[in-house]
């Protein structure tokens, strides 16, 4: 379910203010601005042609109508082409994905979710009628057999436990005892994790390195493991490298809790850093979360961007040259 179509259609926002890389529009100007983005990707023959069109559009739009303002997130288009391989065949169908949903929400546009004769109510119920927010046959399946687990489950009971109150009080206490017991084996996984994390810190995906330790120290890392084969390591050590840089450089203060993502929007798309890191972050997450294998071309092009971020100058050796 496109469920950034749902947010256009009932996320309304009063007295708001664009934030850093938006851009306001009025309700034409977002419909045009939709067309001119359908048609650009529809007319792209790969990947890396529609990249420039997804770096182009701000990560939100401020839609204004009337005295309302509609925010419309647009980053999922950059992450869907960027996170398209470049060769392997799949952009016809990632194309059309695209197209669908772009034209869903331009759709959704014309609706005009600020008219005062067309309550939200109204608006919300056209949007859920449209068939890409119904439910398809895998989804009533899947209901269909937990309904017949969950029947299965109540006979079962039912055989084991007298009839009457004395048989519900039972069939009560014994959902509780796999409810408290689900709780504490949850606990004590949760417990595990915490203690592994404290003592692998310098391993947190979207965090800040022991401060002792420099981006060109990160980028050396980075080098040596990419050297050695290790090139999962050295897209992580690479990420490293570029966020410290950038620290260093008075963009940020590291924090632990920030996620990449987060760090990218500190950044903001004007800032002419922001490419480079938004690539080798890119490449992170999808080494990290997205367990993709990591490549010979991912440590090329991480020692580029090392290189002008100015991790690597002077005696330092670049990742991987060929």
């Amino acid at each position: 379910m496109h469920f950034e179509c749902l947010i256009v259609a009932v996320l309304t926002l009063a007295w708001s203010q664009p934030a850093r890389g938006s851009a306001t529009l009025d309700l034409p100007a977002y419909q045009a601005r939709l067309d001119a983005v359908i048609a650009a990707v529809s007319s792209a023959s790969t990947a890396t042609e529609a990249q420039a069109t997804a770096a182009a559009l701000p990560d939100r739009l401020w839609v204004t109508s009337g005295d309302q303002v509609i925010v419309v997130d647009t980053r999922w288009l950059d992450e869907v082409v960027g996170s398209t391989p470049r060769e392997d065949g799949r952009w016809p169908a990632v194309r059309e994905e695209i197209h669908q949903r772009l034209t869903t929400m331009r759709s959704v546009a014309s609706l005009d979710v600020a008219s005062p004769e067309r309550p939200a109510r109204d608006v919300l119920q056209a949007v859920l009628a449209r068939p890409e927010f119904q439910r398809g046959s895998t989804s009533l399946w899947l209901e269909s057999v937990r309904k017949r687990v969950g029947e299965w489950i109540l006979n079962l009971l039912s055989r084991f436990t007298p009839s009457g109150v004395t048989g519900a009080a039972a069939a009560m206490a014994f959902a509780w005892v796999v409810s408290i017991g689900a709780l504490l084996t949850f606990a004590l996984w949760l417990v595990t994790w915490l203690l592994r994390r404290s003592d692998a810190t310098w391993l947190s995906a979207g965090a800040a390195a022991p401060a002792e330790v420099t981006a060109r120290q990160w980028a050396q890392r980075a080098v040596d493991a990419a050297l050695s084969g290790h090139y999962r390591d050295a897209v992580r050590w690479a990420y490293h490298a570029s966020v410290r840089r950038l620290e260093e450089q008075g963009a940020w203060i590291m924090d632990e809790a920030r996620t990449p993502r987060e760090y990218l929007l500190l950044l903001g798309s004007n800032d002419p850093r922001y490419t480079v890191l938004r690539d080798v972050t890119r490449r992170f997450e999808q080494v990290r979360y997205g367990r993709r294998a990591a490549t010979m071309e991912d440590a090329q092009e991480l020692s580029l961007h090392l290189e002008r971020l100015g991790c690597l100058q002077g005696p330092d050796r670049p990742i991987v040259r060929f």
